[in-house]
């Protein structure tokens, strides 16, 4: 199919394509490779950012929010200071609201939900506050 006009569909389309020829390079490096803020203008063209992230023994993605929330958890200060979220907890899963989820980084510029943690079941990203990740974690570790 050529196209005509670049839009938001058609770069939804090319993405897919690129995504999954990407995949060799994905398993000849061992890395994994993401497609960040795409944009087309005027029609005419579009661009895409590529986003390189290693891959850990455990299969879990070493992107810029997990190794923000492996090196600055431990600084965070949620006015707590005898409970506190650690480096370890990170890619660790916790229930909330009957569903699990996994924390996958730190945001950290966002000060209200700075925590990121992906649905297992899914695989979609939501942003949590330090506190109820805190939370799910202590009563968590209660009943274990």
């Amino acid at each position: 199919m050529k196209l005509t006009q670049i839009n938001k569909q058609a770069l939804k389309s090319i993405n897919a394509d690129v995504a999954s020829a990407l995949k060799a390079v994905e398993e000849k490096y061992g890395i994994s490779v993401n497609i960040k803020n795409a944009h087309y203008t005027d029609g005419t063209t579009g661009d895409a950012k590529l986003m390189y992230s290693i891959v850990s023994a455990d299969g879990n993605t070493m992107t810029e929010e997990a190794t923000a929330f492996k090196e600055r958890i431990q600084y965070w200060d949620n006015g707590n200071a005898t409970q506190k979220l650690a480096a370890e907890d990170l890619f660790q899963k916790f229930t909330c609201q009957g569903k699990e989820f996994k924390v996958v980084g730190l945001r950290t510029r966002a000060r209200k939900q700075p925590i990121l943690a992906q649905e297992v079941s899914s695989g979609k990203e939501f942003i949590f506050t330090y506190e109820s990740v805190l939370r799910a974690f202590i009563s968590q570790r209660a009943s274990a």
